[in-house]
């Protein structure tokens, strides 16, 4: 299994995941595609590396400290010094397919004849600035609320006109990279197109005539990142398709959280419950509780295949709760456990260096698989993939208890909001 990811922070609301998992579904490729939380780039490149990625996409704020640290990027990368796309070679390789996201969102329509305004001076503004130039736009006024970006931006590209007021009346083309577009524009003309790059709320003006959302530019930069990804050209044209897909809706009410012994599941799942006013189960604490036996014990006398089964069931009588669950670290070896967390819930993936897990559970004689280090890292191995593909969120558990409390924490609010 080839696998990949989108690094970011917040990275809860991204859809990249469904976008590329579809995909590889219909073509039939083994690959699969999971959310990363982190906010430095050397860090994502450093776990991408531990969790053996064959590559990865990656949005704010990593895009402008990538492209720093890669040696080999594309011509648009350069131009917009922002990567958004990482194949993992040696050296790496980085890409900005984000351009076609622009493009391809306003295939059919003259660019050169329209007047268009750029709302925003960050790295997707930029990007919009070189696919229009790409396109021969000429007529191109750029907007932000704060001076000192935009200035940056109208030095750097000298065709630009600075758009002072928030009159957009005479522009043909708005292209919004901004998250305050409703409270920016009041109103628009039947005859405009607006282009907004926010796809996570939804705008007063997605009802327009000519409004495209988000999601157009979203799934228009992933197919050229899936193409790089999976090293073959898309032959159908399956945006249609995708857009179905990523309207419907999933149930996000329990959030599982899974991983190897050691990880950090329950630690965190308590306090993040405190953290969240919510509910928590520690999945092996509930399963005793039920027994009245520990799960030593239950090992022991009748085996793992017995536990699965109970886990199994379970999972099963708590289907419909609302809130976190620590399961254990097995979990993920019964396909059927693994099919309920999927269709009940948000899956997050504490991720621990096998050195740290074992260390973390020396003083526990409660685990009937953890043994010497070399079983235990066997163990250990023979997993990591499992959970990965049975992941929606991944975050590295590996230094900093207070921060990755506060980044799931940022993360579970975003997952309730959906």
């Amino acid at each position: 299994m080839n696998k990949y990811a989108v690094f970011g922070s917040p990275i809860a609301h991204s859809k990249s995941p469904q976008i590329h998992n579809y995909l590889f579904e219909q073509l039939g490729i083994n690959s699969y595609y999971t959310r990363i939380i982190s906010d430095n780039s050397i860090h994502a490149i450093d776990l991408a590396k531990k969790l053996n990625l064959s590559g990865f996409n990656a949005t704010m704020p990593l895009k402008k400290a990538l492209f720093a640290e890669i040696n080999s990027v594309d011509e648009i990368s350069k131009k917009a010094e922002a990567v958004n796309t990482v194949l993992i070679d040696n050296p790496l390789r980085g890409f900005n397919t984000d351009i076609y996201g622009i493009i391809n969102s306003l295939k059919g329509i003259d660019l050169g004849s329209k007047r268009i305004a750029v709302l925003g001076a960050g790295a997707a503004a930029e990007t919009a600035l070189i696919a229009l130039a790409e396109s021969n736009s000429k007529n191109i006024g750029l907007y932000n609320r704060t001076e000192n970006n935009k200035q940056k931006l109208l030095e750097k590209y000298s065709d630009l006109s600075s758009i002072s007021t928030n009159d957009f009346s005479d522009f043909d083309i708005i292209i919004s990279t901004i998250p305050d577009l409703d409270s920016t524009i009041n109103e628009i003309k039947d005859e405009q197109i607006i282009l907004n790059a926010d796809y996570i709320y939804q705008s007063k003006f997605s009802n327009c005539k000519n409004y495209i959302s988000g999601l157009h530019w979203l799934i228009n930069q992933a197919l050229p990142a899936f193409e790089l990804f999976s090293n073959q050209k898309l032959t159908k044209d399956f945006s249609v398709d995708i857009m179905s897909m990523l309207e419907k809706s999933h149930n996000t009410n329990t959030i599982y959280l899974i991983g190897f012994m050691g990880s950090g599941k329950s630690k965190l799942g308590l306090e993040l419950s405190k953290k969240l006013d919510t509910e928590f189960i520690d999945l092996d604490l509930f399963i005793e509780s039920k027994e009245s036996m520990k799960i030593s014990y239950i090992f022991e006398k009748y085996g793992e295949d017995y536990f699965r089964n109970l886990e199994l069931r379970y999972l099963k009588e708590l289907d419909g709760f609302t809130g976190i669950i620590a399961c254990g670290g097995g979990i993920i070896t019964n396909p059927y456990s693994c099919q309920i967390i999927k269709n009940n819930g948000f899956r997050i993936y504490i991720y621990s260096k096998s050195t740290d897990c074992f260390e973390r559970t020396k003083q526990d004689n409660s685990r009937p698989l953890r043994k010497d280090f070399d079983g235990f890292e066997k163990l250990y191995n023979s997993r990591i993939d499992k959970y990965f593909a049975n992941s929606d969120l991944i975050v590295d558990n590996s230094s900093d208890f207070d921060k990755t409390i506060n980044d799931i924490e940022k993360e579970i609010k975003i997952i309730y909001e959906k």
